[in-house]
C-alpha cells in the first residue's frame, strides 16, 4: 500500500469479536497497527484472502455461519477503503457450504471470486465456484466446474498478460486422491485453459 504500509486479512477471536470474526488490518512499514476492522456476526466466520481494486481500495474474501439463517457456510465478499470503512459487503451462497479461495480485481473496477461450493454441485460434493461482481458488488455471473467428485479452488492471481490463475485440486479418479488443479481465466471469469497434474496420492494446490 501507500508509504510501505500493508494489509492483512484473517480470523481473530481478540479485540471484542463476537466469536470469531474476519478481521482485516493495516499495518505501517514499522510494523505498528494503523487500523483494524472486524467483519462478520455473532458466529463463526473467518478471512481468507486480500487484494486490491483497480481503484486502489481493499477487496476482502472470507467465509462464515453469520451470513444466513441456518448452520451452513457462505462465501463473504467486502470492499474497504484504505482507511478501514466498508464501501459494500455481499454473501453467496446455497444451503450447504461454501469455501473461500481466492479474489483479486478485475481491469473494469470489479472482482473476480473463486471458492468452492457444495450446494451447487448434483451430488453434493465440491465443486469450484466463480463468481464476477461489478465495481459496486452487483453480481454479473456465477457459475460452477466439477464433476461427480471434490473440486477445489484454492487461490487466484492475476498474470502478467492480465488474465487470472487459479489453482486448486480435482479428485479425478477416486474420492481422497485428488491431483493439483491448474485454470487460466479471463477477465470474464471464463477458461482460457485448465491442466490437471499429478500421480497417485493426494496432492493439493493453495
Amino acid at each position: 500500500l501507500e508509504d510501505g504500509d500493508n494489509a492483512i486479512v484473517g480470523e481473530c477471536k481478540s479485540f471484542g469479536a463476537e466469536r470469531s470474526d474476519i478481521c482485516v488490518t493495516r499495518i505501517t512499514a514499522d510494523g505498528s497497527t494503523r487500523w483494524r476492522k472486524l467483519l462478520g456476526g455473532k458466529k463463526r466466520d473467518r478471512g481468507m484472502a486480500i487484494s486490491r481494486a483497480k481503484d486502489g481500495s481493499l477487496l476482502i474474501l472470507g467465509s462464515g455461519k453469520s451470513f444466513n439463517d441456518n448452520a451452513d457456510r457462505d462465501l463473504y465478499v467486502a470492499k474497504l477503503s484504505l482507511d478501514g470503512k466498508v464501501i459494500w459487503e455481499k454473501n453467496f451462497g446455497g444451503e450447504r457450504d461454501e469455501y473461500a479461495g481466492g479474489i483479486a480485481g478485475t481491469n473494469d473496477g470489479g472482482v473476480m471470486v473463486v471458492g468452492s461450493s457444495e450446494s451447487f454441485s448434483k451430488r453434493g460434493a465440491k465443486n469450484i465456484f466463480i463468481v464476477h461482481l461489478d465495481k459496486d458488488g452487483k453480481l454479473i455471473s456465477k457459475r460452477t466446474i466439477g464433476g461427480k467428485r471434490n473440486d477445489e479452488a484454492k487461490s487466484l492471481t492475476r498474470t502478467a498478460d492480465g488474465n487470472f490463475m487459479m489453482v486448486g485440486a480435482r479428485e479425478v479418479n477416486r474420492a481422497g486422491d485428488s491431483d493439483f488443479f491448474l485454470m487460466k481465466l479471463d477477465q470474464n471469469g471464463k477458461k482460457i485453459w485448465a491442466k490437471t497434474l499429478g500421480q497417485n496420492e493426494h496432492d493439493i494446490l493453495n
